[in-house]
């Protein structure tokens, strides 16, 4: 049985769409933190979660892609043109 073959980046940077997704997540976490300290809303952390799901979520979803975000199919990276040295 072979292995599944999964996408992968050509650089170690996170891609635009996996950046947003993250940068949701931390602000969402800071909104939570400041409503709790400062207006001493007290929001359940299974609440806190789900929000932080789905900012992170939906900012992933709707930020397009950069110009130079490619991600690289393995057997499209894999493969040698001919006559070129391994």
């Amino acid at each position: 049985m072979s292995a599944i073959a999964q996408p992968r980046s050509p650089s170690a940077f996170p891609v635009r769409k996996v950046a947003a997704g993250g940068v949701a997540g931390a602000v969402t976490a800071i909104i939570v933190w400041i409503l709790s300290a400062a207006f001493k809303i007290d929001i359940p952390p299974e609440i806190a979660s789900a929000i932080t799901v789905i900012l992170s979520f939906a900012a992933g979803y709707l930020i397009p892609p950069a110009a130079n975000d490619v991600v690289v199919s393995p057997a499209v990276a894999d493969v040698v043109p001919a006559g070129s040295p391994r």
